[in-house]
């Protein structure tokens, strides 16, 4: 919840690129810290029930609701699409953060910048494209 907090209290004034991979470098340094533990947590909060799954359930909703504004925003700045639907960028901001983050906790040491990278070109070719911004670069 702190990182989480840290990450969009930092959020630069930029793009939402710049954004959404300032949150995800954020999360992903905490979870490089220990690769061994971050993998068991990520086992154990997946499927977590009763209230501490309901508590998770909060904060992912909270998480996803604040990256959900970042996304409304970037399309009102013109960054997206006119017709970005909000929902399916998130989910698929969601998927990519997820696979990028376990593929990252995988090995004895999580090369955040690497995965980061990966989560970048993956926000490139799949949400960003058509965007004005894409089609400069």
């Amino acid at each position: 919840d702190a990182v989480i907090a840290r990450a969009f209290d930092t959020l630069p004034a930029a793009d939402l690129r710049a954004q959404l991979v300032h949150l995800v470098r954020e999360i992903f340094g905490f979870y490089a810290r220990s690769p061994a533990l971050s993998r068991s947590l990520l086992k154990e909060i997946l499927f977590l029930e009763g209230d501490p799954g309901s508590t998770l359930a909060g904060l992912m909703a909270t998480f996803l609701g604040r990256a959900g504004d970042l996304v409304q925003q970037a399309a009102d700045r013109g960054e997206l699409p006119v017709d970005t639907d909000v929902a399916q960028t998130l989910m698929a901001f969601f998927s990519f953060y997820m696979t990028c983050l376990i593929c990252g906790v995988r090995g004895d040491v999580f090369q955040v910048n690497i995965w980061v990278e990966m989560f970048g070109r993956l926000l490139d070719d799949f949400i960003l494209t058509g965007s004005p911004e894409r089609t400069t670069r």
